[in-house]
C-alpha cells in the first residue's frame, strides 16, 4: 500500500516538472511584461554586467544582463545562438538578458564594430545598458540617439528599441 501511495505522489511531480521545463523554454509572460517597458535608466554598467531600471507607469522592473566582445559579426540585432557564455576577444559587442528572463546573445554593434578590442571591452557594457534603457546617444544629428519617448512601434527606426526587441525575441 505504501508503494502505491508513493507512486501516486511521484507521478504528478514528474509531470509537473516536465511541464515547467517546457514553459521555461519561451517565457511569454516575461516577453509580455518587457515589451511594455519603453523607458528606463542605467543603474550600473561595469565588469561585463549591466542593470537597468525600466519603468511602466508607476511600476519599475529591474532588468539585468551581461555583455561580451567577440570576433563573430552578424547583422544588427541578430540573435547568435552560437556565441558562448565565456570570455572572448573581438570588436563586436553582444548583449544578453539575464533577468527577469534569459535570452540568447544579440549583436549590439551591428555593422559598425568597435575600433579595437580594448574599445569594445570598455564600451560594450555601456552600449548594452544604454540601448536597453533607451538612453544611448553618440551625436547631435537626427537619428544619432535613441528617441526621447520611444514606443515598441519604433522598431527599425530607433536602435535602442530595435536591440531591445531583438533581445526580447531571443528569450529562451
Amino acid at each position: 500500500m505504501k508503494k502505491i501511495i508513493a507512486t501516486i505522489m511521484i507521478i504528478p511531480m514528474m509531470i509537473t516538472a516536465s511541464y515547467g521545463v517546457t514553459l521555461c523554454k519561451k517565457n511569454n509572460t516575461a516577453v509580455a511584461v518587457l515589451n511594455k517597458l519603453v523607458g528606463g535608466s542605467v543603474a550600473s554598467a561595469a565588469d561585463h554586467r549591466w542593470v537597468v531600471n525600466m519603468v511602466d507607469g508607476l511600476v519599475t522592473t529591474v532588468v539585468k544582463g551581461k555583455s561580451l566582445c567577440v570576433g563573430a559579426q552578424v547583422d544588427f540585432a541578430t540573435v547568435n545562438t552560437g556565441v558562448a557564455d565565456t570570455y572572448d576577444t573581438g570588436v563586436n559587442c553582444y548583449c544578453k538578458l539575464m533577468a527577469p528572463a534569459t535570452s540568447y546573445w544579440v549583436n549590439a554593434s551591428g555593422s559598425t564594430p568597435f575600433a579595437d578590442e580594448s574599445a569594445c571591452e570598455s564600451g560594450c557594457v555601456g552600449l548594452c545598458a544604454n540601448y536597453m534603457a533607451g538612453t544611448y546617444s553618440w551625436g547631435t544629428g537626427e537619428n544619432e540617439h535613441c528617441k526621447s519617448a520611444p514606443t515598441m512601434n519604433d522598431v527599425g527606426s530607433d536602435p535602442c528599441i530595435t536591440l531591445r526587441d531583438a533581445v526580447y525575441e531571443a528569450i529562451w
